[in-house]
């Protein structure tokens, strides 16, 4: 059993804590499945692993100061940037798809896209939100050398999203009615439904596909994933050649090719981690250990932070999801919902650089609490916050410079060219709450206070953000720009709430409920096991080959 005492730090010994207290020294093995030479260099900063301060008897005290925070900020960068690049892939393979949807006619579009909407704000977002268990109980684990845990984690997160992918396709049962009940078009409604019925396979591969990225992202562990995810998007486009094209069959091609692209990527990843298993076998590093009946115990440790994961993510998605619906109700609508679209694309296009340094921050900070660094942890958490908004305030300025041009790329219609000039400057302003929050949210999610984070979320979005949304648009008639205007103002708050949330964290106490949390999961493992031995002692030996796979 390990069990980590933690006490709590003063500044003054936060300030003369060496680097060989803040960062083990990285093994050859690791050095060998993640990329790092020996001799160390980007890699080594990368993991965080290594000694990477220069700082000693030469150095100034200014140089000393800010040595830390900048090989935190470079690590950041170095975990987030694949990261950012995943989610850029994967954006481009669902345009891929849309690409060679679009000739197949304008009802065909319109239901993928509708489709696409509800697969991602129905499934996928609720897949992913609990999945994001995985970053605070592997990234601790890992972090406290309790390794065989991440194996078990995995199992539970595995279990637990496919019963709520069972939960999700008996709702998609319905959809053709739902629509239709929303006020959509028949039509359109009874295609949609088929896409998205017809997406059930990718579904269950994506919430797979979740769990082993979170997997090996809490490892620090980027790359392959990033690598796979390119090949998938590569590998797009002749899927969608053959199905779409070639065999014409139409929209369901177009979903057959993105289950097809979906069991490419959890291929891809599993082959990895089986190869990267055999080389750890028999070593104090492997993760996986084969499946285990304790995964069907704990439940509730995994529930009660999955939970409050779920919520914080398909809260703020939501959301987004629900301006759309009421850019609808506009006058002129068809110019309003273009508008809404083209804002959006534009602010989940930016979206990807703030999710990279998101999880890279949940990583660090959760790794850093697990091995019983609050010192470190804290300095990632700064050092995010600080990113964050450093990037998220050039993404503005940079936006707001090109709010002519852009419309120009994107559209032809001079209503929605004029329409989206005059919103891009206040898109570019909520980007900047939005990317501050999801950074923080990534500390929150390492912490394990996904709680806090989803309590402010609720508050902001749904009992502010979304109501000033709704009376900036249609009270004031202030339209389109009174949408975004709304989401704005709750992106600023909620940054601003956040940043006080988590400035408060005691990181001291947070590394020892991380320390709690990985000598409960070790103490239930010795506790199973010698249960087992004990009811498994008078059981022939060829019965006992089962139990554990």
């Amino acid at each position: 059993m390990h069990v980590v005492e933690v006490g709590r730090q003063t500044s003054d010994e936060v300030n003369v804590t060496s680097n060989s207290q803040l960062y083990a020294d990285e093994t050859e093995s690791e050095r060998l499945l993640t990329g790092s030479s020996a001799r160390g260099g980007v890699a080594e900063l990368c993991t965080g692993q290594s000694d990477v301060s220069t700082s000693g008897d030469h150095d100034t005290p200014l140089q000393a100061w800010y040595q830390q925070p900048k090989q935190e900020c470079l690590r950041l960068v170095l975990l987030g940037v694949p990261l950012s690049a995943q989610a850029i892939l994967s954006f481009s393979s669902t345009l891929v798809s849309m690409a060679f949807i679009g000739h197949l006619g304008k009802h065909e579009l319109s239901a993928a896209v509708l489709g696409t909407s509800l697969f991602n704000v129905t499934g996928l977002s609720i897949l992913i939100g609990l999945c994001s268990a995985m970053e605070t109980l592997c990234g601790q684990s890992f972090g406290a050398k309790n390794y065989s845990n991440l194996g078990i984690i995995l199992q539970r997160a595995l279990l637990v999203t496919a019963a709520a992918c069972i939960l999700v396709v008996s709702f998609w049962t319905q959809m053709t009615q739902l629509l239709v009940l929303l006020g959509q078009d028949e039509v359109i409604s009874q295609v949609a439904a088929r896409y998205i019925q017809m997406l059930i396979p990718a579904l269950a591969f994506s919430g797979v596909t979740e769990c082993l990225k979170r997997y090996l992202m809490t490892q620090r562990i980027i790359n392959p994933s990033t690598i796979i995810a390119a090949i998938t998007t590569v590998l797009s486009i002749p899927y969608n050649l053959v199905t779409v094209t070639w065999l014409k069959l139409g929209l369901d091609g177009a979903a057959l090719a993105v289950n097809v692209a979906q069991f490419t990527t959890m291929m891809g990843l599993l082959v990895y981690i089986g190869w990267r298993e055999k080389q750890l076998k028999g070593t104090d590093k492997q993760t996986w250990h084969g499946w285990d009946l304790q995964c069907l115990t704990g439940w509730w440790s995994y529930v009660k932070i999955a939970v409050p994961s779920l919520a914080m993510i398909c809260v703020e998605w939501w959301c987004f999801e629900a301006i759309i619906l009421l850019a609808g109700r506009l006058p002129h609508p068809e110019v309003a919902i273009d508008t809404v679209g083209i804002c959006v694309n534009i602010a989940t296009t930016t979206f990807m650089f703030p999710f990279g340094l998101a999880g890279a921050a949940s990583v660090r900070v959760s790794n850093e609490l697990g091995a019983n660094r609050p010192a470190a942890a804290r300095l990632a958490a700064q050092s995010a916050a600080v990113l964050a908004l450093t990037l998220m305030a050039g993404c503005a300025v940079l936006l707001a410079s090109l709010h002519r041009v852009l419309p120009l790329i994107i559209t032809s219609d001079p209503a929605v060219i004029e329409g989206t000039q005059r919103v891009v400057p206040i898109v570019a302003y909520m980007l900047i709450g939005d990317g501050v929050n999801a950074v923080l949210a990534g500390v929150v999610r390492g912490c394990g206070q996904q709680a806090k984070g989803a309590a402010v979320n609720v508050v902001t979005y749904w009992c502010l953000g979304l109501p000033l949304s709704v009376f900036l648009a249609f009270p004031v008639h202030y339209g389109v720009p009174g949408l975004w205007a709304g989401l704005a103002c709750t992106t600023t708050l909620q940054a601003s709430v956040m940043s006080i949330l988590v400035h408060r964290f005691d990181f001291a106490h947070e590394a020892k409920r991380a320390a709690a949390t990985a000598s409960h999961d070790l103490s239930a493992k010795s506790t199973a096991y010698t249960e087992a031995s004990l009811q498994l002692a008078a059981i022939p030996q060829p019965v006992t080959a089962g139990i554990a796979v």
